[in-house]
C-alpha cells in the first residue's frame, strides 16, 4: 500500500516511510526514527501490530495489548521480533506521534463508499486509545468522538476545526482514488489518519478489505445506519 500511494508525488508526501521487514532494513529504521510501527502487511483488525520505542538503553517492544518486552540492544532487539514476524511478511513503519493533548494515541477514520462512478464520503470520527495504547482501533477501552468534537476537546492545537476537517476529507478522498485504481471492483474502504504536533496529516492505513464502520454506531446509531444505507448504495450501483 504504501509503494502504491508513495509513487503519487501529490499523496506521498502524507505517507510515512515504510519498509519490508528484515534485519538491514530494521537496523535503518530504529536508526532514523525513535518509535517504529511493526505491521502484518496483509493484517486485519490490527492484530500483530508492535511498537518499538528507544530507550536511553534499548528498546520497548509493545504489543496492542499493552504487554511490554525491554531488548537491551539492538541484538536483543531483532532476535526477540524475529520468532513474531517469521511466520508473516511483516513492514516496517516510520511512528507518528498523533496523541492527544492527554498524550492518548489517536486516529481519524473516513469511510468512503463507490456511488455512481465516483468515491464518497460517508463519514468521519476519531478514535482514541487508552493513555497507554499503540493503536485506537479497540473501542472498549478508549473512546469514539465526533471529528469536531475531538478536535475542541483533546487537540488544542488544531483549533479552529474547519481547515483542518477539509483537508483530512480532501486527502482521505485522493489515497482512495489511488489505491482504487491499483486494487479495482471496491464498493467501500476506510483510511486512517494520524495528526502529529506538526499540524501534519500522515496516512496511516487504507483499509480495503471489508473495512468495519462499527465505530460510527458508537457516535450515533442514526450515523451507523445511514453509513449502512451508503454502502447498500454501493454495491447496488454499478
Amino acid at each position: 500500500m504504501a509503494k502504491i500511494l508513495g509513487s503519487h508525488p501529490e499523496i506521498a508526501k502524507y505517507t510515512p516511510i515504510t519498509r519490508l521487514f528484515n534485519r538491514p532494513t530494521l537496523v535503518q529504521m530504529v536508526q532514523r526514527f525513535p518509535m517504529i510501527y511493526l505491521k502484518p502487511s496483509a493484517g486485519f483488525e490490527s492484530r500483530g501490530i508492535l511498537r518499538v520505542t528507544a530507550k536511553k538503553i534499548g528498546y520497548e517492544i509493545c504489543d496492542i495489548y499493552e504487554n511490554q518486552t525491554h531488548a537491551p540492544s539492538f541484538p536483543s532487539l531483532y532476535q526477540t521480533l524475529l520468532p513474531i514476524v517469521k511466520e508473516k511478511k511483516y513492514i516496517i513503519q516510520q511512528g507518528i506521534h498523533s496523541d492527544d493533548d492527554n498524550g492518548a494515541h489517536f486516529d481519524i477514520r473516513v469511510q468512503l463508499f463507490y456511488i455512481q462512478g465516483k468515491w464518497t464520503i460517508g463519514g468521519v470520527v476519531a478514535r482514541v486509545a487508552s493513555l497507554d495504547g499503540i493503536i485506537a482501533a479497540f473501542p472498549d477501552e478508549g473512546a469514539t468522538l465526533p471529528l469536531p468534537r475531538f478536535i475542541h476537546q483533546h487537540l488544542s492545537c488544531y483549533r479552529p476545526a474547519i481547515p483542518i476537517m477539509q483537508e483530512i476529507k480532501n486527502v482521505a478522498l485522493k489515497a482512495t482514488t489511488i489505491v482504487a485504481k491499483d486494487i479495482p471492483n471496491r464498493k467501500s474502504m476506510a483510511v486512517d489518519l494520524g495528526l502529529d504536533r506538526d499540524k501534519k496529516i500522515w496516512i496511516l492505513e487504507v483499509n480495503h478489505v471489508v473495512p468495519s464502520f462499527f465505530h460510527f454506531k458508537l457516535v450515533d446509531k442514526k450515523y451507523y445506519h445511514r453509513l449502512r444505507a451508503l454502502k447498500k448504495s454501493a454495491y447496488q450501483s454499478t
